[in-house]
């Protein structure tokens, strides 16, 4: 389970905007966030585009969805969301 809350907006705003990033370089630049950590929230972010599903999220981040819908990526699959 991602643990939404130890995230700040900033720094979803940076996994949201970093796709092409690997994971290990995204770790590094978001210091006291694990390999592990990014993984279950980038999944989180690919069941709330592809399934509707906010479990993964807080409610902060979902809104923040919302108001970016169309211009993400998903960096599990590829789709514009």
């Amino acid at each position: 389970m991602v643990s939404p809350a130890s995230w700040t907006s900033e720094e979803f705003e940076r996994l949201l905007n970093t796709i092409n990033w690997s994971r290990p370089t995204l770790a590094r630049r978001l210091p006291g966030h694990t390999v592990s950590e990014i993984i279950r929230l980038r999944v989180a972010l690919h069941a709330y585009h592809a399934f509707e599903d906010t479990a993964g999220l807080e409610a902060w981040m979902a809104a923040r969805l919302v108001a970016r819908r169309g211009s993400l990526i998903c960096a599990v699959c590829g789709t514009l969301f």
